[in-house]
């Protein structure tokens, strides 16, 4: 069993009718001082927005097209590549 919350997740639309994709952001506040702190804080949840990847494309039968942590400590984001 799994449970979590998405934070955010809206609908794009695709250049074609019924090509939109979904986007996924996820906020932390986690404090990171430089890049390679925010890799390890996107290494860290990795799992926990791959697992909200697959629910969201599961529920909303369209594909996840991108999927972000919003570091908000640092202003960054990240972008968690499928």
């Amino acid at each position: 069993l799994l449970q979590g919350v998405v934070d955010a997740v809206w609908r794009e639309p695709g250049e074609r009718p019924g090509s939109e994709r979904v986007v996924i952001l996820d906020w932390k506040t986690d404090r990171v001082a430089d890049d390679e702190a925010l890799e390890h804080l996107a290494d860290r949840y990795r799992a926990q927005l791959e697992a909200y990847r697959q629910a969201i494309r599961a529920a909303w039968r369209r594909p996840v097209g991108e999927v972000w942590i919003a570091a908000l400590a640092a202003w960054r984001n990240v972008r968690i590549d499928d």
